[in-house]
């Protein structure tokens, strides 16, 4: 029986060594995980992601913070990164910053996250951490 269900296009957002997103990736080639990683995006171009990936065939983009003048250009231009790939979500793996405003607005509803990233500032003073 074949699945009928479209893979959906998945952004792969890594800020370190890239293990979890590898074990996605490899879920994803194995059927487990009906998905593709059709873009990375790194705010460190020396990240372990960038290496990890290089037989992938995904393309990488590295988006550096100090790159900008402030957080809101540096939002901007990951959402126009991620714009040509028409992704379906994002999968925040081992992504070591908060979020942005414009980012969750864009893709509300469509995050995955296998780190503490997605939350907010307020979630972090509420919970104790």
């Amino acid at each position: 029986m074949t699945n009928s269900v479209s893979k959906k296009r998945l952004a792969l957002f890594a800020s370190g060594r890239g293990s979890n997103g590898e074990a996605l990736y490899k879920a994803m080639q194995e059927g487990l995980i009906n998905g593709e990683f059709v873009v990375i995006i790194t705010d460190h171009a020396d990240a372990g992601i960038v290496e990890r990936s290089k037989g992938w065939g995904i393309p990488l983009i590295a988006i550096e913070r100090s790159q900008f003048d402030s957080k809101q250009a540096f939002e901007q231009a990951q959402l126009d990164a991620l714009e040509p790939y028409c992704v379906d979500g994002i999968v925040l793996a081992g992504y070591m910053r908060i979020v942005g405003a414009g980012l969750i607005a864009r893709y509300e509803h469509k995050y995955s996250s296998c780190s503490i990233a997605i939350l907010s500032r307020a979630s972090w003073s509420s919970t104790g951490y």
